[in-house]
């Protein structure tokens, strides 16, 4: 990839209401990315984490000009049910490699599925399918909108972990939206939060945490050794 950072830099958008007001949505966003790194949007509900992430992931009006690939994993699993799994990993790939397709297969944990329908499968199962299938296009980033947040944290972790190495064994950096701050601690090497109304990034903060405390399912992370007693009452207003 070459990159040490992907720069997102004073991104503003509106948009056009029912009534033809324009609305801004976000103003002079700033923030960067780093490859081996997985970065969290910590925003509330309704405050435009999915929009941004499909801006920056190029598949939203007014997106990012970019060089290289970027794949985005919607919050609904994205796979297609009519499809084995390999089928769904390769979907509109023209050219692979089945040795590359092997190791994916077997880094996301769906070895001994390749010809498995996901038709009924859980969310964990399908998101690996996604995940492997981003993998597989060689971006420069994976943006990925919530797309966890209904299964237990004990298949959460697991996730969590193979995103984790994801952005370090494989280099490809994530960034990840959710509303739990539990979650972005656990998950993130680094935390965007951003307020609502109107949008506006509150911090920028670095998570520091052992691989094996991240993972463990007994540890509740102390909000107040990661963020400052101003930041907690703005979360304690809009966040979980």
């Amino acid at each position: 990839m070459g990159k040490k950072t992907i720069k997102i830099e004073s991104f503003s958008k509106n948009y056009s209401d029912a009534l033809g007001y324009t609305v801004q949505i976000f103003k002079g966003i700033s923030f960067d990315i780093e490859v081996g790194k997985v970065s969290t949007i910590l925003a509330p509900n309704g405050s435009g984490k999915s929009t941004l992430l499909k801006t920056i992931a190029g598949i939203e009006e007014d997106t990012f000009k970019t060089d290289g690939k970027r794949t985005f994993i919607p919050t609904k699993p994205s796979s297609f049910p009519w499809l084995n799994v390999s089928e769904n990993i390769t979907f509109n790939l023209k050219n692979f490699d089945d040795n590359v397709l092997k190791n994916i297969i077997k880094f996301v944990g769906l070895e001994g599925y390749e010809d498995h329908f996901p038709n009924n499968d859980s969310v964990g199962f399908r998101f690996r399918i996604s995940l492997a299938r981003a993998i597989i296009n060689d971006p420069e980033l994976i943006l990925i909108d919530e797309s966890i947040k209904t299964i237990s944290l004990k298949r959460k972790l697991d996730l969590y972990g193979l995103l984790r190495k994801v952005s370090s064994k494989k280099g490809i950096p994530i960034l990840y939206s959710t509303s739990s701050i539990s979650e972005a601690i656990r998950l993130s090497d680094k935390i965007i939060f951003i307020d609502q109304m109107p949008p506006k990034i509150v911090s920028t903060n670095t998570i520091l945490i052992d691989e094996e405390s991240r993972m463990d399912e007994k540890n509740n992370f102390n909000i107040s050794d990661y963020f400052t007693e101003k930041e907690i009452s703005i979360f304690s207003n809009s966040l979980i």
